[in-house]
């Protein structure tokens, strides 16, 4: 019987998850991603009303209530590359093709539809 071996499994196909099998194949490692959905990237479809959130136009330490461990995350991305998390997130959508818009506040892919993010994770994760 033939057996699959993955470096990595990785458990939810949504975006951190899709994320995560993107760096992975990157830095050469095999992963398998497992999902409960019948399809990957399926809860995208329900963020900004089918317009898929990226992230938001701005943000502040009151929006995480002082939350001493996202401080830390956020410290740490700007530490490692220099740009602030929703810069970060939203040149890491730009290098997959997703140019970005702002309405209202929220960041969302210019095209407006949530397909074009998960079509853009799943192409970069050589996921079908």
């Amino acid at each position: 019987m033939y057996k699959n071996i993955y470096d990595i499994c990785i458990i939810g196909a949504c975006a951190s998850g899709l994320v995560a099998a993107i760096e992975s194949s990157r830095r050469g490692l095999s992963c398998v991603v497992v999902d409960k959905n019948k399809k990957p990237g399926m809860k995208l479809y329900a963020t900004g009303n089918g317009r898929c959130n990226l992230t938001n136009d701005s943000w502040n330490d009151t929006d995480y209530y002082g939350n001493e461990f996202v401080e830390k995350v956020y410290d740490s991305i700007y530490e490692r590359t220099g740009r602030r998390p929703r810069k970060f997130v939203i040149d890491y959508f730009e290098k997959l093709g997703i140019k970005t818009t702002a309405k209202k506040g929220f960041i969302y892919p210019a095209s407006l539809q949530a397909s074009s993010v998960v079509w853009s994770l799943l192409d970069a994760a050589k996921i079908s």
